[in-house]
Protein backbone atom coordinates (compact mmCIF):
# COMPACT_ATOMS: atom_id res chain seq x y z
CA UNK A 1 0.00 0.00 0.00
CA UNK A 2 1.36 3.17 -0.54
CA UNK A 3 1.65 6.44 0.95
CA UNK A 4 -0.91 7.66 -1.32
CA UNK A 5 -3.36 4.93 -0.47
CA UNK A 6 -2.80 5.43 3.10
CA UNK A 7 -3.42 9.45 3.04
CA UNK A 8 -6.81 8.72 1.45
CA UNK A 9 -7.56 6.03 3.73
CA UNK A 10 -6.87 8.36 6.82
CA UNK A 11 -8.70 11.33 4.89
CA UNK A 12 -11.91 8.93 4.39
CA UNK A 13 -11.55 7.67 8.21
CA UNK A 14 -11.12 11.84 9.53
CA UNK A 15 -14.25 12.40 7.28
CA UNK A 16 -16.05 9.57 8.90
CA UNK A 17 -15.35 10.37 12.21
CA UNK A 18 -16.15 14.24 11.81
CA UNK A 19 -19.67 13.30 10.28
CA UNK A 20 -20.29 10.97 13.34
CA UNK A 21 -19.60 13.59 15.75
CA UNK A 22 -21.67 15.96 14.03
CA UNK A 23 -24.77 13.41 13.96
CA UNK A 24 -24.30 12.46 17.64
CA UNK A 25 -24.11 16.21 18.52
CA UNK A 26 -27.30 16.67 16.65
CA UNK A 27 -28.97 13.69 18.10
CA UNK A 28 -27.55 15.14 21.24
CA UNK A 29 -29.41 17.96 21.39
CA UNK A 30 -32.68 16.71 19.53
CA UNK A 31 -32.80 14.69 23.22
CA UNK A 32 -32.27 17.72 25.42
CA UNK A 33 -35.31 19.37 23.38
CA UNK A 34 -36.83 16.25 23.97
CA UNK A 35 -36.41 16.44 27.63
CA UNK A 36 -37.14 20.37 27.77
CA UNK A 37 -40.88 19.70 26.50
CA UNK A 38 -41.19 16.25 28.67
CA UNK A 39 -40.35 18.54 31.49
CA UNK A 40 -42.78 21.79 30.11
CA UNK A 41 -45.34 18.42 29.98
CA UNK A 42 -45.09 17.29 33.18
CA UNK A 43 -44.71 21.00 35.17
CA UNK A 44 -48.29 21.61 33.52
CA UNK A 45 -49.62 18.51 34.20
CA UNK A 46 -48.53 19.33 37.98
CA UNK A 47 -50.26 22.69 37.80
CA UNK A 48 -53.20 23.14 36.02
CA UNK A 49 -54.64 26.36 34.98
CA UNK A 50 -57.85 25.76 37.43
CA UNK A 51 -55.37 25.69 40.27
CA UNK A 52 -52.87 28.37 39.76
CA UNK A 53 -55.87 31.53 39.79
CA UNK A 54 -56.27 33.68 43.03
CA UNK A 55 -59.07 34.99 44.60
CA UNK A 56 -58.52 38.03 45.76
Amino acid sequence: MSAKDLGKLLNTYVASFETAKDKQAEASHAIDVKNEDLETAVDAAKHPPCATFSIA
